[in-house]
């Protein structure tokens, strides 16, 4: 099973889309230290593969979740963190919390419910532009591929070995699209809820820009 860490601030209340500024934050004060806080590498490129410390505003609170070495380098900044600087106006932590979450994985033959506790971005430039010339059926199908793909992947980049012996995943999303402001774009992003055969670990994130808190997952 992974490691799975999650650091709040219960005192304090932000917007959702305030996530990327809690990013930015960590990634200006500790990034020297871990490539993790802010995945990009010294020549300015970007690291692929699941993000290992994740920025979230799940109902107002400030959350950072980090998995296996992320988990191992929240626990060696936690003392550091006494204040919090925000759009250039720092703001005191009177109170911050860690918690190790459950962090039970699997592929089951029992389907479980699941919902997005923020919005799921399945789409890259490209395959979105793909996705906008299919008919309803198969973007219905499009869409149930990506969240299966996005699943696996999660769960392989934390831990969990699949091979052609292990169960098939299946998932039924039943999505509504938003347009949500991205990099100061309007991106199609979905929000609701899926089932799937799978053991899936609250709080972490799937799709695309999970490090900015997108597509976190949270059983119903």
């Amino acid at each position: 099973m992974p490691k799975i860490l999650s650091l709040t601030f219960p005192d304090l209340r932000l917007q959702a889309r305030d996530a990327p500024k809690l990013r930015g934050y960590f990634a200006d004060h500790f990034g020297k230290d871990s490539i993790l806080f802010h995945n990009h590498t010294d020549d300015g490129g970007f690291v692929y593969g699941y993000s290992l410390i994740q920025y979230k505003v799940l109902q107002g609170v400030p959350t950072v979740v980090g998995i296996n070495e992320g988990a191992d380098r929240l626990l060696e900044v936690f003392m550091d963190i006494q204040e919090i600087e925000l759009d250039g106006q720092r703001v005191p932590v009177n109170v911050k919390e860690l918690q190790f979450l459950d962090a039970q994985m699997a592929i089951t033959e029992e389907l479980r419910e699941y919902r997005f506790a923020t919005p799921y971005f399945p789409f890259t430039q490209d395959n979105y532009q793909q996705f906008r010339s299919l008919n309803p059926a198969e973007q219905a199908q499009r869409l149930r591929t990506l969240l299966t793909n996005h699943l696996i992947l999660a769960l392989r980049d934390t831990g969990l070995s699949i091979d052609e012996d292990s169960p098939r995943l299946m998932t039924l999303p039943r999505l509504r699209p938003r347009l949500v402001n991205f990099k100061n774009q309007r991106m199609q992003m979905y929000t609701g809820s899926f089932t799937a055969n799978v053991i899936f670990p609250p709080t972490l994130g799937v799709g695309k820009s999970i490090s900015r808190g997108f597509g976190t997952v949270v059983p119903l």
